[in-house]
């Protein structure tokens, strides 16, 4: 009949479904119509171990509990089990804590002592395990009669009790963390909780525990905690990967129990399941698989082992490794001194790379500072009475030169009374007053009173001094006679120069020594031009442009300070010297790492020598600097040291304007991933190798124990380096040692970071021990080492593969 109907289809196991329809006028009408399964009819079909049964043809009585409705007390386990189950009886003795017997319909006639078989996640046990608490059940099956023998064989025969777990069967978190609770009090039983969310690892965890009460009585205790399956599985897998490398990493499976498992492994790698190998797992033993992969470029790389027993049991573990890229960070950009009031301009790459500027300002108006941290030095020996006395001399000079009240000629007379009453009978002066007369001690308070050798009784003090030191000569050895002849020359003390210098071979002394030898010659206007020029070829250059002579050492007298102290004031006589002496104010500033320089003399003496340079060159040396910098935005620096990233610039070209005094260092880079980067040898020349038994090797063995050297020849002194250590994916660290107190290693999974504050010309070595793991070829990336706040200059090697071979067998 044509019009609006309902049409209503039902088929036994399906849901009934309700169709409307519009029937045209001929009364025909074409429907396509699905019906869905009704679950309510699954429960003719009831799954037990690895059988599948028809309800119908059951001989034997199943009971289905959830874990809610199960309840545990500490005298009897599982009551509610004996009232839900039929044919289930549950009996013990009645004392507290003791373990339940569990009888299954059936077996009552049959001798004291058998108990049914319990299943619990596919692993069997001969009694329940006591560490089962309801919380952990998902659900309990209790399986009586002939079909449970037909599963379980023999074992089965006095029933089954098959629990499910909540237990998870893939492990994922591994991290351990440590918990602390300091204010958890006590309930009125003095019983106390809190929850605890341990990691998947199996292991164990020794747990304290401390107490304490109001009053002030305390107590301690502690446990371990152990994780364990019987049956479990283990993925070995490095800590990182670099993309190309390949690798063989390994599952073990490992049996714990008294019975013996068949079980089905496989790997999963990014989803993707490798073939199932079948092995039997013997009792208390173990198998190994392995899986070659090859990584992609990826950040992540999932990796999971899983096995699955005949019984229904599984287990697995997950690790996932991160991926990095074969190449090496590098920086690109500009460095400059800036010295007077200039305007330098960067010129970014396109690509909207960021943009990273750091400034460092070592205004010359330090010098002020410095003064003040010698004045409040807290002792007075003769050395450091003199260097008050110095910088405070510096001090007035500089206030004249400001034209600024200067009101400490109270503590010069003081300073200078001092030194005066602690002059020795023979002349000299000892490190404290009345002590034995030390030269090097002498010598120093001489110059320090030479500018006020016009005051008092100080000519009387000065030439006394240099009466004994001239008396000391023909006893001196080298090092001794340069210092009195150079404070001789220096206070114009008149002997013949010429005939002790022609004793003393030029060649034979040590840099500061020679420094000294040129000094004098120049002071009593000798020929010395083939001396010095040897000396300027002798001068050591810092990467940044810094100049200086001389080696640290313990010795204040004949330091590197000293003796570039010594060729400042050398050289400041001399024509066409401005660059080195510019290159030599910078060297002093970057000496002070800690905010001041090593000592009170070298403080006084660079500060002495300094100020007659820096009053002449540089008339706005008190003035604060500001750099302004103009791009895509506008803005001034005026707080030093200054660092700023900016992120997708705009700008086609920056420009940046100094103004104000000192010396400000200042660079603009950007940093981009080089996937094939050459060496870069300008700075620093580097090779890296591995080292077994003191002998270089070119591959390794998984399971020894190598070395890894990385080998840097300095081209140019450094201060504040990071040198990069790449590892290879298929090693772990053996060690993790602070070997040297000067530096700072930083352990990371692919590299070690080495800080060092300062890198002298020549060959330095970097090693770090590992152990190799992982059988398959790896890449190493370049080891890198760079200027920390400048990283334009770097240096690097090349590219490198090593292959670990399968552990070398005797």
């Amino acid at each position: 009949k044509p019009g609006k109907c309902t049409l209503v289809i039902a088929s036994v196991g399906y849901v009934v479904k309700q169709v409307s329809a519009e029937v045209p006028e001929n009364g025909f009408i074409d429907l396509n119509i699905s019906l869905a399964v009704s679950s309510q009819n699954l429960q003719e079909v009831v799954v037990t171990g690895y059988s599948v049964s028809s309800k119908k043809d059951l001989s034997y009585s199943i009971s289905t509990m959830k874990g809610d409705e199960l309840s545990l007390t500490d005298t009897i386990r599982y009551t509610m089990l004996a009232g839900r189950a039929a044919g289930v009886q549950i009996t013990n003795d009645g004392e507290p804590g003791s373990k339940a017997n569990i009888m299954l319909r059936g077996i009552s006639t049959l001798s004291p002592g058998q108990h049914p078989l319990f299943l619990i996640d596919g692993i069997m046990y001969d009694e329940m395990p006591g560490n089962i608490s309801p919380d952990m059940i998902a659900s309990a099956d209790v399986l009586i009669g002939a079909e449970a023998t037909n599963i379980y064989g023999s074992k089965g025969a006095n029933g089954v009790v098959v629990i499910s777990t909540k237990t998870k069967n893939l492990r994922t978190q591994f991290r351990d963390y440590a918990f602390w609770q300091p204010e958890l009090f006590t309930d009125k039983d003095g019983r106390v909780k809190f929850s605890v969310e341990y990691p998947d690892n199996v292991t164990g965890w020794q747990t304290y525990i401390l107490g304490m009460d109001k009053k002030r009585r305390m107590g301690k205790s502690f446990s371990f905690i152990k994780s364990y399956k019987p049956l479990i599985v283990q993925i070995s897998t490095p800590q990182f990967l670099i993309a190309g490398d390949t690798v063989e990493i390994i599952g073990k499976s490992l049996n714990y129990s008294n019975d013996d498992y068949s079980i089905k492994s496989s790997f999963i790698i990014n989803g993707q399941s490798s073939v199932e190998k079948e092995i039997l797992l013997k009792s208390k033993e173990s198998g190994i698989g392995k899986h070659a992969l090859f990584t992609p470029l990826m950040d992540t790389l999932e990796t999971s082992f899983h096995i699955k027993s005949s019984t229904g049991f599984k287990d697995g573990e997950e690790k996932k490794i991160p991926v990095f890229q074969k190449g090496s960070l590098e920086a690109k950009g500009q460095f400059w001194v800036l010295d007077r009031d200039t305007t330098v301009s960067f010129k970014p790459d396109s690509g909207n790379k960021s943009i990273e500027c750091f400034a460092q300002n070592n205004t010359l108006d330090i010098l002020l500072d410095e003064i003040d941290h010698v004045k409040k030095y807290p002792y007075y020996c003769m050395e450091q009475t003199a260097s008050k006395l110095r910088v405070l001399l510096t001090e007035k000079k500089i206030r004249e030169k400001l034209s600024q009240k200067f009101d400490e000629d109270k503590t010069i007379h003081l300073l200078e009374d001092k030194l005066q009453k602690n002059q020795l009978f023979d002349g000299g002066w000892g490190w404290w007053g009345n002590g034995k007369t030390n030269l090097f001690i002498t010598n120093y308070i001489i110059n320090a009173l030479l500018p006020i050798r016009s005051e008092g009784m100080i000519e009387t003090n000065i030439r006394n001094g240099l009466l004994y030191l001239q008396n000391q000569l023909p006893a001196l050895h080298n090092e001794e006679l340069l210092s009195a002849l150079s404070t001789m020359s220096e206070a114009k003390h008149l002997i013949n120069y010429q005939t002790w210098l022609s004793k003393i071979d030029f060649d034979s002394l040590n840099i500061h020594q020679q420094w000294e030898f040129v000094k004098i010659m120049q002071s009593q206007q000798m020929e010395y031009t083939n001396e010095l020029n040897k000396l300027i070829h002798k001068g050591i250059h810092g990467v940044l442009g810094s100049l200086h002579w001389g080696e640290e050492n313990y010795r204040w007298y004949s330091d590197a300070d000293a003796t570039t102290v010594v060729a400042f004031e050398v050289l400041q006589k001399e024509k066409n010297s401005q660059k080195e002496l510019n290159a030599m104010v910078q060297y002093f500033l970057e000496q002070r790492r800690t905010g001041y320089w090593h000592n009170t003399v070298a403080s006084a003496s660079i500060v002495s020598a300094l100020l007659p340079y820096v009053l002449s060159s540089y008339k706005d040396f008190n003035q604060p600097t500001v750099l302004t910098i103009t791009g895509d935005t506008i803005f001034a620096i005026k707080q030093y040291p200054f660092k700023l990233v900016m992120h997708n610039p705009n700008a086609n070209e920056f420009y940046i304007h100094k103004t104000g005094g000192g010396l400000t260092y200042l660079t603009f880079y950007q940093q981009a991933w080089n996937e094939n980067p050459e060496p870069v040898t300008k700075y620093f020349d580097i090779h890296s190798y591995f080292e077994k038994n003191g002998q270089k090797i070119s591959y390794l063995h998984s399971g020894q124990k190598i070395k890894m050297i990385v080998e840097v020849n300095a081209l140019k002194e450094s201060d504040y380096v990071m040198v990069e250590m790449p590892i290879p994916a298929g090693c772990v660290y053996a060690s993790k040692e602070q070997d040297d107190w000067t530096m700072h290693n930083e352990f990371l999974k692919n590299k070690v970071i080495i800080f060092s504050e300062k890198m002298n010309t020549g060959i330095h070595y970097f090693e770090v021990e590992l152990e190799s793991r992982y059988n398959g070829t790896f890449t190493i990336n370049p080891a890198k080492i760079s200027l920390m706040y400048f990283p334009v200059f770097y240096g690097r090697n090349g590219m490198k593969e090593i292959e670990i071979r399968p552990e070398k067998t005797e």
